[in-house]
């Protein structure tokens, strides 16, 4: 059923305080079909309340993507979550919200004593938030960013806490373990923290960068961190890697253990072992772990490269092959969305299903069990999940109707359960924590 159909059938407003939709923030249709359904809207001011019941009643079990987005967009604040080593930062509508481990302050509440259950922080207007291993950087309305925690295990300097970066007009951020980078407007990409591998992007292997330096890149619109690795995306689609490459995970020809400057992902460079070679004008994404990394495909294929210890790059092979020295494809098509734990990995297709794989030792797949690993994908029942970020071994998602679930290690919290289990083996319903301002939600 399309997007169309189901605005043409919603029933006649009864009553309600009326609003209009924004149509201009739906995901891509053809133009025809904007003009039918501004035209539809602007005949009629649905309810809010007439709607959300309507389109609730019909969405199964496995919506298609684009109702789910639909659904989202017009029901719930604006969710995403972001997963450390041991702790979570949820992010609710521009509020912050965080629990787990605070160790090293890296829950942003002013001291590292141990709290329990669900703390929100005096952040407003956030727009996104990244985790590294004990350390997180959110990025404010206004493209300012602020960070917190530790972000060096060697150094002996203290934690920060909610320190201002001088850095302005910044639209995007990224962590890795123990390195950051952040893009602004004019696509210039700057990055600070542990450079050890390289990670950094500045050519110069140094122990430690406290301040933002420039990466020599220009037009950027697409980043990403890894463990040790980073990656940038330019306005004419080429893709640039660097950082640790112990394991093959860079996923080139010709290169070091490390690479400490922006190396091109030119076809002619790329490690593939396909019957049709990986066209980097495809790439979507490439999700960096400990171990390997993968490639996100704009087409929604996904291809793997690295060390397959604990199965984690689900190529089918056994757990103790050696290191993959070239991508290979994984047997799951349309994903959408990928996520790496320490040697697990978890993505979403685009109609919906989750697929884990890799180690299972702490139940961290969330499939019921602490069974061994597993080298290939396993489906893992949960409906209508948007988006999930996993951390060391944990997994927090979230549903269409803003429900959320965790599953995997509990040792410090990080489920953020009323309850001192130290695992669940398979997905927990989150406890209610936000309650929905549905009068200011419609006034936006």
């Amino acid at each position: 059923m399309k997007l169309f159909d189901i605005l043409r059938n919603i029933p006649n407003n009864q009553g309600l305080k009326q609003y209009k939709l924004r149509i201009h923030l739906l995901v891509p249709y053809h133009s025809y079909e904007l003009i039918r359904m501004e035209q539809l809207i602007q005949k009629t001011i649905y309810s809010m309340f007439v709607l959300k019941n309507y389109l609730q009643s019909i969405v199964g079990d496995h919506a298609p993507y684009e109702i789910v987005r639909f659904i989202t967009f017009l029901m719930y604040p604006k969710m995403s979550v972001a997963c450390g080593a041991h702790h979570t930062l949820l992010l609710v509508d521009g509020d912050v919200y965080t629990w787990g481990s605070n160790n090293h302050t890296q829950l942003g509440l002013g001291h590292g004593l141990p709290t329990y259950g669900v703390q929100k922080l005096k952040l407003k207007h956030i727009e996104k938030v990244a985790c590294g291993q004990v350390y997180n950087v959110a990025l404010g309305k206004f493209g300012d960013i602020y960070s917190w925690g530790k972000i060096s295990r060697k150094l002996s300097h203290p934690p920060t806490n909610l320190i201002t970066h001088s850095l302005v007009n910044i639209i995007d951020i990224a962590c890795g373990d123990y390195h950051n980078m952040a893009l602004d407007t004019f696509g210039k990409l700057y990055s600070w923290g542990e450079n050890d591998f390289g990670q950094l992007g500045t050519d110069l292997i140094t122990t430690f960068h406290f301040f933002p330096e420039k990466i020599d890149l220009e037009d950027v619109i697409s980043i990403a961190c890894g463990c040790n690795n980073s990656m940038a995306m330019t306005k004419n689609g080429d893709i640039y890697v660097w950082g640790n490459n112990w394991y093959s995970q860079l996923g080139l020809r010709d290169t070091y253990d490390h690479e400490g400057c922006p190396q091109k992902f030119s076809a002619d460079r790329i490690n593939c072992d396909c019957l049709s070679p990986i066209n980097p004008q495809n790439i979507q994404t490439i999700c960096y772990g400990a171990y390997g990394s993968i490639i996100l495909t704009k087409n929604g294929e996904i291809y793997s490269c690295g060390s397959n210890l604990s199965g984690n790059l689900g190529l089918e092979k056994d757990m103790y092959s050696t290191t993959c020295l070239t991508f290979e494809k994984i047997k799951i098509e349309n994903v959408r969305h990928v996520s790496r734990m320490d040697l697990s990995t978890v993505v979403i297709t685009t109609d919906n299903k989750i697929y884990v794989w890799g180690k299972n030792s702490k139940g961290q797949l969330g499939l019921g069990s602490t069974a061994g690993y597993r080298s290939s994908p396993c489906q893992l029942d949960l409906p209508n999940i948007i988006t999930l970020s996993c951390g060391e071994h944990f997994t927090v998602a979230i549903s269409v109707l803003g429900k959320i679930y965790v599953w995997g290690c509990n040792k410090s919290g990080e489920l953020g359960l009323d309850c001192r289990d130290r695992y669940k083996f398979s997905p927990q319903k989150f406890p209610l924590i936000i309650k929905y301002d549905w009068e200011s939600i419609r006034s936006k």
